[in-house]
């Protein structure tokens, strides 16, 4: 499979992990070994929009498409998109990119959920549902401005509850143990350390990119229903 797969996310970690995650779906399955180019787009990410999100929509109990919270957050996502885009394009070298491509978004809720079933309740199905939106209206823009469909890179919402930590989590065989958790006690349960600044790339390679492989992807997309539209997309174009 010929495509880039640029990654937005909160921080070094995130985009580490969320990189190692599409590399294991779009090699699944597969007898030849697949590597696809990922690129970590660290000049974009959705931390402060979705905080302000949070609460707004706490506040005033809306958490819905049309609610003021949601459509602020849809705003600002468009615009990260937009830059998004041309971050990944200056990476990759390009004058544009086409359906091919990927850019997933991805984002820590920070919020916990006690079960998997969590993901359903309506605060949480929704963060998903406004990004969803998001990237339906920056389609939209880009037709509008005469940008043909096979230059418009696929775009898929990967928020996370509470955290990236959770696919990890899954990995190593804790999922169920580890959900109810705050993403800072997942991250203090899994690496040991309260400060990921610390945190080495050995360690994080050792207690978390080398659990995440073609084997735990099962696994993962059993526990973490946040990741099975990524899963799906991606297996799907290999």
């Amino acid at each position: 499979m010929d495509c880039r797969i640029g990654i937005i996310g909160d921080g070094p970690t995130d985009l580490r992990v969320i990189g190692k995650l599409a590399e294991c779906i779009v090699s699944y399955g597969q007898t030849d070994p697949i590597s696809p180019e990922i690129f970590e787009l660290r000049q974009q990410n959705l931390r402060t929009p979705v905080d302000r999100y949070w609460e707004r929509a706490t506040r005033e109990e809306d958490y819905h498409i049309a609610s003021e919270a949601g459509k602020r957050l849809q705003m600002d996502a468009v615009a990260l998109l937009w830059g998004a885009v041309e971050e990944l394009k200056f990476r990759a070298k390009c004058d544009s990119l086409s359906y091919r491509d990927m850019i997933v978004l991805s984002t820590d809720a920070e919020k916990r959920l006690n079960t998997i079933d969590g993901y359903f309740e309506d605060y949480a199905i929704h963060l998903a549902k406004v990004l969803m939106v998001a990237v339906e209206k920056l389609y939209h823009q880009m037709v509008e401005w005469g940008i043909g469909r096979r230059f418009i890179p696929t775009i898929v919402p990967l928020p996370l509850f509470p955290s990236t930590e959770i696919i990890v989590a899954a990995a190593r065989e804790n999922s169920l143990s580890f959900r109810g958790r705050t993403a800072r006690e997942l991250k203090s349960l899994l690496y040991n350390v309260n400060d990921m600044s610390l945190l080495s790339l050995d360690d994080l390679d050792r207690q978390a990119l080398a659990h995440i492989t073609t084997e735990s992807l099962d696994r993962i997309f059993r526990f973490v229903p946040e990741v099975r539209y990524l899963v799906h997309t991606l297996i799907w174009r290999t």
